[in-house]
């Protein structure tokens, strides 16, 4: 059964949900476009496994699509993971989880608790983003997730 959160984002709860519900292909692809802002592109190994945790992970029903991410684009800016940091920014605009407000009230949170640099980081995704809307450039390399 779904709810609405206090910041009406939904929350996938239901009674009894096991962390462990299995999800069929079509759910997992769907969950995956949904927080990537686009297909999973041509099928590695590396590919498929972080398709089946990150479905499950972020079909989970405790946390808001919202909240959930803030806290990755949150995660990926402190750490410096600039490629993935631009998926998630698009993403998050892309399906209306966030907004340009949202981010810039991040990236300056970011910037106190996790360095300037790392916020400024943000501020250039964002800006990028906004340029340019849209699911983030593929990157062809073999490095994973996509």
């Amino acid at each position: 059964m779904a709810s609405t959160d206090s910041d009406g984002g939904d929350r996938n709860t239901t009674d009894g949900e096991s962390p462990d519900q299995q999800l069929s292909r079509q759910e997992m692809l769907a969950v995956f476009e949904r927080v990537s802002g686009r297909a999973m592109g041509s099928p590695t190994e590396f590919r498929e496994l972080t398709l089946q945790v990150m479905s499950r992970i972020w079909s989970r029903g405790r946390l808001s699509m919202r909240e959930r991410r803030l806290i990755t684009i949150a995660v990926l800016a402190a750490s410096g993971a600039g490629r993935e940091l631009d998926v998630h920014v698009r993403a998050a605009l892309q399906a209306g989880d966030l907004d340009i407000a949202d981010l810039d009230e991040a990236s300056m949170q970011i910037a106190l608790y996790g360095g300037w640099p790392r916020g400024a980081a943000l501020q250039s995704a964002i800006a990028d983003a906004a340029a340019d809307p849209g699911p983030a450039p593929v990157d062809n390399r073999r490095q994973g997730s996509g």
